[in-house]
């Protein structure tokens, strides 16, 4: 994209709560209207306007790469829009593949930093830490049961991007805990509670919480005295 990026109150939103879920390592959901800018803000946490176009072009390494290694580094980010008929496998062999070509860039640049660095232990695909999917109503039962997975066992961070309504599609997963975000508020549930929040920048809702009628206290009468009662006759 050659256009300016202007930062806006709801693109600091964003980052606030891709910052946060990346640190607790759960499930976000990010909805909204159409047109606002979230998938602009996405990329742009991403650095994915930069990194997409330079791993696609993957082939010899120039000077140029340096700046590239740093970008991957600091985002460990992938952000990815499936096909509307993606098929689950596809959907995760993709996101394997830039998983690795981002954690590779990343692991460029931590060895930079150390004149005789050793290799490190564990895949490359680790470094990623955080995967924002994009147009994410697109995706299939079984896709979001293996992107589940996924986190499950890998403790990868996700942001699955989308239209009003996609927070439904979560409501049968008791035993997960996800982070949903709109323009101004964040909601959080786990297994025994869900609770609602205003964001780091949001407001707080200022309409009042109606209070809880206290509950009247069980009668002493006989089954026999509370039918007579709720028929207007008095027992015999």
């Amino acid at each position: 994209m050659n256009q300016a990026f202007i930062v806006t109150k709801e693109h600091r939103r964003f980052t606030e709560f891709a910052n946060a879920v990346r640190k607790e390592r759960t499930i976000g959901i990010c909805h909204r209207d159409a047109g606002v800018g979230k998938t602009n803000s996405a990329r742009r946490y991403a650095n994915w306007d930069a990194l997409e176009p330079y791993i696609n072009e993957w082939g010899p390494r120039g000077d140029h790469d340096a700046k590239h290694y740093a970008l991957a580094n600091r985002s460990r980010t992938v952000f990815y829009t499936p096909d509307v008929l993606c098929r689950p496998k596809d959907l995760m062999h993709d996101i394997d593949h830039w998983q690795i070509k981002v954690g590779l860039c990343a692991e460029e640049h931590l060895l930079s930093l150390e004149p005789d660095p050793p290799r490190l232990a564990r895949p490359v695909a680790h470094l990623v830490e955080l995967l924002i999917i994009d147009e994410a109503e697109r995706l299939t039962p079984t896709a979001l049961e293996l992107l589940r997975d996924r986190h499950d066992r890998g403790h990868l961070s996700m942001i699955l991007i989308g239209k009003p309504g996609i927070d439904q599609r979560f409501r049968h997963y008791p035993s997960s805990t996800a982070a949903s975000a709109s323009p101004t508020t964040t909601e959080r549930s786990d297994e025994t509670n869900s609770s609602s929040s205003s964001t780091a920048s949001g407001n707080a809702s200022d309409t009042p919480s109606t209070p809880t009628p206290k509950p009247s206290p069980p009668s002493s009468a006989s089954p026999a005295e509370i039918s007579a009662s709720s028929n207007g006759s008095s027992p015999k």
